[in-house]
């Protein structure tokens, strides 16, 4: 309850904030710190973090929160991306596979491929910037 009492705060001051004042930003940042923050390392974790961490070096925030909410944030978005492709792969490769006219053994290649070379695999995509 206490969840669902945030988020429709959250959304209520969203709709009074001039997001062409940077002040007005800044304080609506502040007062929703924890639920923006988490947010955004959904999208971008380690950016986030950094800014994050050096905000709670200032005072903002509570550096364990922080720590937890970076664990957390990539946690869920990494469990999320992970879902999308094992649940959803199928679904996403035949739109593909009928606009560039691919074959479905193309498909089976690379599952075959991902399965012999996991650690290759995910060590290309964590050290590639903008790929989940």
């Amino acid at each position: 309850m206490m969840v669902k009492g945030a988020l429709a705060s959250f959304f209520i001051n969203l709709s009074f904030v001039n997001f062409t004042n940077f002040t007005d930003v800044f304080n609506w940042v502040i007062a929703n710190s924890y639920l923006v923050m988490f947010l955004a390392m959904l999208i971008e974790g380690p950016i986030v973090t950094m800014v994050a961490a050096f905000a709670a070096s200032l005072g903002y925030f509570s550096l364990p929160f922080v720590f937890i909410l970076s664990i957390l944030g990539d946690l869920v978005a990494d469990v999320g991306y992970y879902s999308l492709g094992y649940w959803g792969r199928m679904a996403f490769f035949s739109r593909i596979r009928r606009h560039f006219k691919l074959p479905l053994k193309m498909m089976r290649q690379l599952e075959d491929l991902s399965r012999k070379h996991s650690g290759k695999t995910l060590l290309i995509l964590k050290l590639t910037p903008f790929l989940p």
